[in-house]
């Protein structure tokens, strides 16, 4: 790569995708409840970034049961409706991989996708990295 930066050689890059859909995975079981405030602060702010055509989703989760706000292009509500829900979720154990396999369902017909998963990464049920690797 170094002789090709020396070379003068650069890449241009003509049809960019400007919008991606994002679904935010937030990991709400026990060993991750200390960080909800910093998570919370983090999404305000991601979605400020967010193209206004791209869709987004909030999905809370732990083991078992999800809560999801409305896949929207209306980042502000969906997460107003992710802190306002209130569902019974297991928060004894984390399944990381059904989380993903969720947001594989809500972002199936769009073109350029983006999961975005907030936890401490301790997956009690399930394995992320072999669903991933498949």
């Amino acid at each position: 790569m170094v002789t090709l930066v020396l070379s003068g050689l650069t890449f241009k890059v003509e049809n960019a995708i400007k919008k991606s859909d994002v679904v935010f995975l937030i990991d709400v079981s026990e060993s991750n409840k200390d960080a909800k405030d910093d998570i919370d602060t983090y999404l305000k702010e991601q979605i400020k970034e967010l193209d206004k055509d791209s869709m987004v989703a909030f999905i809370t989760y732990g083991n078992g049961k999800m809560a999801s706000s409305s896949f929207t292009n209306n980042a502000e509500k969906a997460y107003k409706n992710y802190l306002e829900k209130k569902i019974d979720i297991d928060t004894s154990a984390t399944n990381i991989e059904d989380a993903v396999k969720y947001s594989e369902l809500v972002l199936k017909n769009s073109d350029s996708k983006r999961i975005v998963i907030l936890t401490d990464g301790i997956e009690t049920d399930g394995n992320v990295i072999n669903h991933i690797k498949a």
